[in-house]
């Protein structure tokens, strides 16, 4: 995800009692949080984004969007829940990672935003540490793997699932792990009613990946296996040309071998 400007951020914390306790606990979980200093907010703030909790879930809310409900990040239940229970072999994002080896492997999911890509490259049986740089969700990301810790329903998929707040560029160099995955966030093209409000909303807080071809040059160098990058089916590719492709319906994913 894009870099937010430390100077004038556009979100914000509702400071609530409840709040302020989750982020306390999340910051001493996931270590890579304690640098995250919150703005804090009251209820009449004009910040464009707040994060709030509801239903004890840590959710996104737009000021520019009035009759958007919020994003919050739950593997227990909803659209996660319902891929979680299919065969998660027939992913289009495992069988890019994943390639045709079977020996287990490490991932690099070095644009994490939500998480659902780390969820499910984890439940296929890969380690996988997801890095998103953006504050705002890398909290919302790490309040929904705390929960599901909380459940206990999912251990056996958390444990090889590692968040880092952190830019992935520092990662891929300490680490040099077996695939890195990237989702980066490219200028909108089609302004249609096909573009989800959530969607909207989301890329008003983060922004554009203004590196992410630097981002991809450094995978490619640091990967010792392939790089996976999706993108949008009519995307362009990024500087040159893939080793193989799997296309979606929307999406496509780009592999390319290295080492």
């Amino acid at each position: 995800m894009a870099i937010e400007s430390p100077l004038a951020p556009h979100w914000g914390v509702l400071a609530t009692p409840a709040i302020q306790s989750r982020l306390a606990l999340l910051q001493v979980a996931y270590p890579a949080l304690s640098g995250i200093v919150p703005v804090w907010l009251d209820a009449s703030s004009d910040k464009p984004f707040t994060l709030q909790l509801e239903q004890d879930q840590l959710t996104l809310v737009s000021a520019l969007e009035p009759r958007w409900s919020g994003i919050a990040v739950d593997f227990l239940a909803g659209g996660m829940a319902h891929r979680r229970r299919q065969p998660v072999g027939g992913e289009m994002v495992v069988k890019a990672v994943w390639g045709r080896g079977k020996d287990p492997i490490t991932v690099l999911d070095a644009t994490a935003g939500l998480g659902r890509d780390g969820f499910l490259l984890a439940s296929s049986g890969a380690t996988v540490v997801s890095c998103e740089r953006h504050a705002a969700i890398a909290l919302l990301l790490a309040d929904g793997h705390w929960r599901a810790q909380q459940s206990g329903e999912l251990n056996d998929i958390l444990v090889r699932w590692t968040l880092q707040h952190t830019n992935a560029l520092t990662m891929m160099a300490a680490w040099q792990p077996d695939v890195i995955y990237l989702d980066p966030m490219f200028p909108e093209r089609e302004k249609t009613a096909l573009v989800k409000k959530e969607m909207r909303a989301f890329r008003e807080l983060v922004g554009e990946d203004q590196d992410a071809q630097a981002l991809f040059d450094a995978a490619c160098q640091f990967a010792r296996k392939r790089v996976v990058v999706k993108r949008p089916s009519t995307g362009e590719s990024l500087g040159r040309k893939p080793s193989h492709v799997l296309e979606g319906k929307s999406n496509r994913f780009d592999v390319y071998a290295v080492g």
